[in-house]
């Protein structure tokens, strides 16, 4: 029990879906952190159900680790936007790994294909007001707070 307990606060499950957004972010995608939680919640990433998906792959539990396959690897709580942005930010910096800008145009073109917009009147103008209304350099932010101001300073925009 104190190896389990000892696991699972050094890895929560849930850094699983931070690292896929930073995975994300990295590559240049246009995720955004509401994008991977809403999958999560719809099964199209296997979060809710990965204990399912681990015990049929080790079984329920061995000698080695007495402890139940759906006990070690069942979620707790689904965790905010602004804290999945800031768990792959701390990520990121924890392993020093060099973090693009996040992609403001990617993000504000795929907005603009799913509401059936005319892009190319639309973002040019997210874009310039965008350039006009935040800062020069958009990162991911290791802040609750700040990556909070960010998402939403993103959805006023777009």
């Amino acid at each position: 029990m104190i190896w389990y307990r000892s696991l699972s606060s050094t890895i929560p499950l849930s850094y699983s879906l931070a690292i896929s957004f930073l995975v994300c972010h990295v590559t240049k995608e246009a995720i955004l952190p509401t994008y991977i939680l809403k999958w999560a919640i719809e099964g199209k990433l296997p979060y809710f159900a990965a204990s399912v998906e681990i015990k049929k792959q080790l079984g329920s539990h061995s000698k080695a680790c007495p402890i139940s396959v759906s006990r070690m690897f069942r979620h707790i709580n689904v965790v905010s936007p602004q804290k999945l942005e800031s768990m792959a930010a701390d990520i990121a910096h924890k392993i020093q790994l060099e973090l693009p800008l996040v992609n403001f145009y990617a993000i504000a073109y795929r907005y603009c294909r799913q509401l059936s917009l005319p892009t190319s009147k639309i973002l040019y103008m997210a874009c310039h007001t965008c350039e006009w209304s935040m800062p020069p350099e958009l990162y991911l932010s290791a802040n609750e707070l700040n990556s909070d101001m960010m998402n939403s300073d993103l959805n006023k925009i777009l």
